[in-house]
């Protein structure tokens, strides 16, 4: 009998631990990432003093190279001026922001009301 359930046993094991994706794999450790909090949903337009007052380095950064990310997917996004490669004074982000609705938790609750 031991010698059946421990085969078995270590299967499942082995199993389990493959089984469960976390949902960060998107996520590229070696670069740096920026937040932004968002109240409603709408277009947002951040200008470079806002990215630069954040800690972002507007003077370093390829503006043709920003990505931005909600929900695990990369979002649409609109940078002004970034054909020069360069982030000037004048230059914006613009995209369709939405605000945090706890879309990865709704399936935790019976009813939408109690989220």
């Amino acid at each position: 009998m031991k010698r059946i359930l421990l085969p078995f046993l270590f299967s499942f094991c082995a199993v389990a631990v493959h089984a469960q994706p976390y949902g960060n794999q998107w996520i590229d450790y070696g670069k740096q990432y920026w937040s932004f909090k968002v109240a409603a949903d709408g277009l947002l337009k951040i200008d470079s003093t806002t990215l630069a007052n954040a800690g972002f380095p507007v003077a370093t950064v390829d503006p043709r190279t920003i990505q931005i990310f909600a929900k695990e997917r990369q979002v649409p996004l609109y940078v002004a001026g970034e054909s020069d490669g360069v982030f000037n004074t004048n230059d914006f982000i613009e995209f369709f922001a939405a605000r945090n609705d706890a879309w990865k938790d709704l399936p935790l609750w019976d009813d939408p009301a109690h989220q």
